[in-house]
């Protein structure tokens, strides 16, 4: 299975069947009662590449809250401020 290096430009659904597509190939590869010292290296990117699509998934969400955060202030500070109508 080929890592990726692009995870930025994948699509939330694209990301998560990739990261199931790794976990996949790590479970099949760790099945092996005596697996090659390939394998175990094979495995251990694999592994890595899952962490870095947490990692991923995990920046995307922190973004889409600041998002979220910053949404709700903007239309905090755009609803009509109160007018100062005191005379002089």
């Amino acid at each position: 299975m080929e890592i990726l290096t692009n995870l930025g430009e994948l699509s939330d659904e694209r990301l998560a069947e990739y990261v199931a597509a790794l976990r996949e190939a790590f479970d099949t590869l760790i099945a092996n009662e005596a697996p090659t010292a390939e394998q175990i290296d094979e495995a251990e990117r694999y592994a890595e590449a899952v962490e870095t699509v947490a990692a991923e998934q995990s920046n995307r969400a922190a973004a889409a809250e600041a998002l979220s955060a910053a949404n709700e202030r903007s239309a905090f500070n755009t609803k009509e401020a109160p007018s100062n109508t005191s005379s002089s």
